[in-house]
């Protein structure tokens, strides 16, 4: 729960990059007597200069992520175009009548029909102008080509929104998976490929945005478009498997982007502290940490409203964001180790910063004890409490030097974001293990139809329809991707984070850690093989 916690988080966090500053400076800033260092090792940008002294991130995040785009290859407009005229889907549509089986849901997942499923089949008609219209994505006829998007200039003195869309695009492309899938029930395989390379492209779009929400999105997009081509290579003639199969093999893989860490490990943090710094130690205080603390800051506001603005103003605030540099750059060193090394890294840095002795956010000191062990108390009991650790943690103890003082503020706001470091590493690997996955099991239907059923092992694959058998990526040793099958049926997979051969079990046969065949979960498991 706390992972889900903080990428939610993350989600919100300004994300894009700025120019590395020089040198450094000083200067008065939030008009409460604080001396601000303005250099690479404290705000990392030396501007520019917001008229209270502290750095508007705002605009200089902006900048950086403005650099390269133009008119002709911005695909803000043309995205969010689609968002905003997008119609959800009507929650009626999302409900079953027996509560098993959920028609949307369903309509993603395998081929279908219009008379199986009016009510899809009608609201992603009414969607149709939204639909076709990604389809400029991919076709460049034009001459206009789609290589990056970035929002406008923020106004003055306003917060850069970088994802203000971001859910509903993910709607856009959850609809254009269920029409690919509603096409490919019809007969309709060239459709359902430009529906599949649409979602593609989408996710390469948001992908290019510097932020690392974007590249989860992108995986989780891909993965989807993934699905669709084992379904339309399972229903598809011999040269429509193959179709499928460069189709898949075509998509760029999903990875750690260092940039894109940067960005978020960095200057969303960068900003909190400016925002503390003008004065809002609620806000700024809050999102660093993943907490709501008005009600500690703002008497009346639900709290006792014991803390107060004053109770910080001994912190180094430039230690601080010395100390979020330091691990910012620990994390932008091991987004460039390869696959399973930065997993293991990110895991010990999460592990490491989880130790440290300071006040939990609202999921794992909140909600989770109180959805897990209600026996332990209520959500306001655990609230009071939580309210209680902060108060006390927040105030300079008896003896305490100011630098102690700083270093204890610095590794509770840094703890959120090193916890859930490892979450993108792990989307990484994920995500090249459904795509390698995806094409062997495009491979397997192509060896099915010539030969009448699946291989006794992968090898089988090469080299007439595969140049080699895919490594897994979550195994640091190279093995290959593992597979089963038994009676007609079969599974492809990853080991996944669990590191373990089992072509059922714990952290295996995930939906995007594996491939399988759609009765393969009712049968009995069999002995794994290897090419």
């Amino acid at each position: 729960m706390r992972g889900v916690a903080t990428v939610a988080s993350l989600a919100v966090m300004l994300a894009a990059g700025a120019a590395w500053g020089a040198g450094a400076a000083t200067r008065d800033a939030g008009g409460g007597g604080f001396v601000l260092e303005i250099g690479h090792d404290t705000t990392r940008v030396m501007g520019p200069i917001a008229p209270d002294g502290t750095i508007d991130y705002g605009h200089a995040l902006w900048e950086k992520m403005h650099a390269g785009v133009t008119a002709e290859n911005n695909g803000y407009s043309v995205l969010m175009g689609m968002a905003a005229k997008f119609k959800e889907v009507p929650e009626k549509l999302g409900d079953s009548e027996d509560g098993i089986h959920d028609p949307w849901d369903e309509t993603m997942a395998h081929p279908w029909k219009a008379k199986e499923y009016p009510g899809i089949a009608a609201w992603l008609k009414e969607n149709a102008f939204v639909l076709d219209a990604a389809r400029g994505l991919v076709d460049t006829e034009k001459g206009r080509k789609l290589t990056r998007w970035c929002p406008p200039e923020p106004a003055k003195g306003a917060v850069f929104q970088a994802w203000p869309w971001g859910a509903r695009l993910m709607e856009v492309d959850e609809a254009l998976q269920a029409r690919a899938m509603g096409r490919l029930g019809e007969g309709d395989q060239a459709g359902a490929l430009e529906d599949a390379e649409t979602m593609v492209r989408i996710g390469e779009l948001v992908g290019s945005e510097p932020q690392f929400v974007a590249i989860s999105e992108q995986q989780r997009m891909q993965a989807y478009a993934c699905r669709v081509a084992v379904a339309g290579a399972r229903l598809g003639t011999a040269a429509q498997k193959r179709q499928w199969l460069a189709f898949v093999k075509g998509m760029s893989e999903v990875g750690m982007n260092p940039e894109e860490l940067d960005v978020e490990a960095r200057f969303g943090q960068l900003a909190e502290v400016m925002t503390i710094v003008r004065g809002d130690v609620a806000k700024g205080l809050g999102e660093l940490t993943l907490l709501n603390l008005t009600s500690l800051f703002v008497p009346g506001a639900g709290g006792g409203g014991q803390l107060k603005a004053g109770d910080l103003d001994q912190v180094d605030w430039n230690e601080v964001m010395r100390k979020i540099n330091a691990q910012a750059d620990e994390e932008v060193r091991i987004a460039k180790e390869p696959g399973v090394k930065a997993y293991r890294d990110a895991k010990a840095l999460a592990d490491r910063v989880d130790k440290a002795d300071v006040p939990g956010n609202v999921f794992d000191a909140v909600l989770g004890p109180s959805l897990e062990s209600p026996e332990k108390g209520t959500v306001a009991d655990h609230k009071k409490s939580l309210e209680d650790q902060v108060n006390a943690f927040v105030k300079r103890r008896a003896g305490e030097s100011v630098a102690a003082f700083s270093d204890r503020i610095a590794a509770w706001v840094t703890r959120a974001g090193g916890e859930s470091f490892h979450v993108f590493p792990v989307d990484a690997l994920n995500a090249e293990a459904i795509q390698r996955a995806s094409a062997v099991a495009i491979g397997l239907e192509i060896y099915k139809a010539e030969h009448g059923a699946y291989p006794a092992t992968l090898g089988a694959l090469v080299p007439g329809i595969l140049k080699e058998v895919p490594a897994d990526p979550w195994s640091a040793g190279g093995a290959p991707l593992g597979y089963a099958q038994e009676k007609g049926e079969y599974a492809v997979y990853s080991v996944g984070s669990s590191g373990k051969d089992r072509p059922r079990g714990e952290g295996v046969l995930r939906a995007r850690q594996a491939v399988y065949s759609d009765k393969w979960g009712e049968k009995a498991a069999p002995a794994t093989t290897r090419p």
